[in-house]
């Protein structure tokens, strides 16, 4: 649907039950139900402990689907954050669209002599002669646990894998010393675009960029959301009229 398709739809949900008979919705108000259905619904198809059988939207055909519009892959140059237990860490920030990480893959590691860059007050860590390039596959790995497995002779960062966990603006990949993370492959989703409805220039408006089966659930939930704060002012109302009364 439309955004004006998915207005119209919202509207005369609303009407059958009588809820706005006697007030004026503006499109703007319904813009606003609309878009917080839509981070809730996003947020219940990732969440696990959101349906009965505790599994993540990967592992649900129907999640995938429901979300597929959002996922997005990025290759993102790695910048250096430092080395910690005799291995290397480098990193990348999140893309500026970033809601939720599904994967980091083909790490492209580099050895040879390295040299550092400033690049906005960040350094990035290049190899000007190239001895070998290689293909890491990246592994995550919990805060708690990234110490243990630095330690661990059988599991810690080599050319053929690394690990990786997330920190607040990005990821950090550690990898062997003499290693330069060049690049990475991201695979994450985006954030949903935020609906707009243009009344007067519909070619402004913006459309619910989640795929089509999707739109009837969100309607759902932004007229449920709608009735609920109807009957709040309803009780508002009466506990005024009744203080009036007395």
């Amino acid at each position: 649907m439309t955004i004006e398709q998915m207005h119209q739809e919202a509207l005369l949900r609303l009407n059958k039950v009588g809820a706005y008979r006697n007030r004026d919705l503006v499109p703007g108000e319904l813009d606003v139900y609309l878009n917080n259905a839509i981070t809730s619904f996003v947020k219940d198809r990732i969440e696990p402990l959101s349906n009965r059988f505790r599994r993540g939207f990967e592992s649900s055909p129907k999640r995938l689907a429901d979300l597929n519009t959002l996922v997005s892959y990025k290759t993102k140059d790695a910048l250096y954050r430092g080395d910690v237990q005799s291995i290397e860490v480098d990193y990348i920030e999140r893309p500026d669209d970033y809601l939720y990480l599904l994967s980091i893959g083909s790490v492209i590691l580099k050895q040879g002599d390295i040299t550092t860059e400033m690049i906005d007050g960040k350094i990035k860590r290049r190899v000007v002669s190239v001895i070998k390039t290689y293909i890491a596959q990246a592994k995550y790995i919990p805060h708690d646990d990234i110490n243990i497995i630095l330690e661990d002779p059988f599991n810690k960062p080599s050319k053929e894998g690394v690990v990786y966990n997330e920190f607040g603006d990005g990821f950090s990949i550690y990898t062997p010393q003499n290693c330069v993370v060049d690049t990475a492959l991201i695979t994450y989703l985006k954030q949903p675009a935020t609906v707009f409805y243009d009344v007067d220039t519909s070619s402004n408006s913006v459309d619910c960029d989640l795929p089509e089966q999707t739109h009837d659930e969100i309607i759902a939930l932004a007229v449920k959301s709608m009735l609920s704060d109807v009957g709040k002012l309803g009780e508002q109302q009466q506990l005024i009229n009744l203080n009036e009364t007395e």
